[in-house]
């Protein structure tokens, strides 16, 4: 894709469900590589939700972040936003 007004191509950047995929992409990488189907039995989530979470096809609750953090031991609030000084809602 190009601009209109300079002809220069237009940055991609990843969309919130793209990096929030990523994200929980890493935080499996850090909790030693998990299968999604061992962490939607974990945390009590369908596995076809949490798979849609993973490729960027469907959002990251709240509830599906708190829970993903608790079995990954990664900060919630991390998982959803990027940031570690805020909390997620209980």
């Amino acid at each position: 894709m190009r601009s209109v007004r300079s002809g220069q191509p237009i940055p991609v950047t990843a969309t919130g469900r793209q990096a929030t995929a990523r994200r929980l992409a890493a935080a499996r990488v850090l909790a030693g590589r998990p299968t999604l189907l061992s962490l939607a039995q974990q945390t009590g989530m369908s596995y076809v939700h949490l798979r849609a979470v993973a490729n960027a096809h469907e959002p990251m609750t709240f509830t599906d972040c708190r829970d993903l953090a608790a079995v990954l031991d990664v900060p919630a609030s991390w998982l959803r936003d990027g940031w570690r000084t805020r909390d997620v809602a209980p």
